[in-house]
């Protein structure tokens, strides 16, 4: 009985730490208790002052591949310093974010990226899955899009 009470003690342990490090975590890169909006207005700001555009990923703190895809972009240096000098990005949680993606067109999947100009038009959206390769993603593909859509010097 013992035996049982410590693995039934364990897997509320382990449920309890899944669900704080997916949901519970104030700060998070899809932080659901963030005003969108006002980060949305926030970032457009800063791109007109910037002369760049808005790189708004639609995500979750749950989604495995939106944890790759930030870990990735992070890790590559290119890839990190051209999409930090072109774009302001905002991480939206899907969920919390549904009344500012009802502006755009339907997202397909997690994560998702929809680019924007300074002045909040819509230039592209995007699914991320063309950019998968096996189990994380594709440099070369990745920096394309951020090439492509980095807006004019």
């Amino acid at each position: 009985m013992k035996g049982l009470t410590n693995l039934l003690f364990a897997a509320a342990l382990l449920g309890a730490g899944y669900w704080l490090w997916t949901h519970g975590r104030a700060g998070s890169a899809f932080d659901p208790s963030k005003d969108a909006k006002a980060e949305l207005r926030e970032a457009l700001a800063a791109a007109r002052r910037g002369n760049k555009r808005v790189l708004l990923e639609v995500g979750s703190d749950a989604c495995l591949w939106c944890k790759r895809l930030d870990r990735f972009m992070e890790a590559d240096p290119a890839i990190r310093e051209l999409a930090q000098k072109s774009f302001i990005t905002v991480r939206l949680d899907y969920q919390a974010g549904r009344d500012l993606l009802a502006a755009y067109p339907p997202i397909t999947g997690t994560p998702y990226f929809y680019v924007l100009d300074k002045d909040g038009a819509l230039l592209s959206p995007q699914d991320t899955d063309s950019f998968e390769s096996g189990d994380s993603y594709d440099r070369g593909k990745l920096l394309a899009f951020f090439q492509a859509w980095a807006p004019p010097s």
